[in-house]
């Protein structure tokens, strides 16, 4: 283990993205939309040890997110989860025979989301990339900047945009490590928000959610996978403005904005 974290530390560099641990393979990693790799070969008891690591050496703990096929870890980290999966009442209950981990290092761009000006603040906006395309610096950004001006409630569901706190959020309050669909009604109801920020809406449960909040006279800033504004679920009406983000040149790049 000892031998793996030497050659990581030694080897990559500060704006580092992503590392890709892989059993039996060398280490590879990101910066920006490049990828490159080290010689050193993971093995099978170094991603254990790490994996203990990551989770405080309870990994019985983090069964939810291990269902989901990550876990958080401190300041937002994001750890992806390869394996053998179990289902249950036809849904993924855990994973088993791990064999590889994701890692993905948040960063903090000032002013990367000040294409949306104040202007705009008054409406729901959403956030569009494919994976590794931003949307989360984005979406923390304009976050921050917004609550400058507004009330507004962070549903950080993965810890993925407050990094446990570690992260700027600027004004916005924080609930984290709750599904969406579970706290919205509650919080419009107890802390009065005027914008609801969501990161990256996936399923019925939460296009519902989204729903929801509109209903409710509250603004909507969130987040979504897609490769093209104009493939997007009907939900995604409910934004009066939509940004389009691209990891080429670089991560973040915008690529499209508009307003209806």
């Amino acid at each position: 283990m000892q031998s793996l974290f030497q050659c990581i530390s030694s080897n990559l560099p500060a704006s580092l993205n992503e590392v890709r641990l892989t059993i039996n393979k060398p280490v590879v990693y990101k910066v920006d939309n490049k990828s490159f790799t080290i010689s050193e070969i993971v093995s099978e008891r170094q991603l254990r040890d790490l994996l203990r690591i990551l989770t405080d050496n309870s990994l019985y703990a983090v069964g939810d997110y291990l269902s989901s096929g990550f876990i958080t870890y401190k300041g937002g980290i994001r750890v992806g989860i390869a394996g053998d999966y179990t289902i249950e009442n036809s849904k993924p209950k855990a994973i088993k025979n791990i064999n590889g981990l994701v890692i993905r290092i948040p960063k903090e761009v000032v002013n990367c989301s000040k294409c949306i000006t104040d202007k705009y603040f008054d409406k729901s906006i959403l956030i569009v990339s494919k994976p590794y395309g931003g949307k989360t610096t984005f979406l923390r950004d304009l976050a921050k900047r917004i609550s400058e001006h507004k009330q507004v409630v962070v549903l950080d569901e993965r810890k993925e945009l407050s990094g446990d706190g570690k992260l700027n959020l600027g004004n916005c309050m924080v609930l984290s490590g709750v599904q969406k669909s579970l706290l919205y009604d509650s919080v419009i109801r107890s802390l009065a928000p005027e914008v609801i920020v969501l990161d990256e809406l996936s399923g019925e449960k939460d296009f519902q959610t989204v729903k929801s909040i509109s209903n409710s006279g509250v603004q909507v800033v969130a987040s979504i996978h897609s490769d093209s504004l104009d493939k997007l679920p009907d939900v995604c009406k409910l934004f009066q403005v939509k940004v389009l983000l691209s990891a080429f040149p670089r991560v973040g790049s915008v690529v499209d904005i508009r307003y209806d």
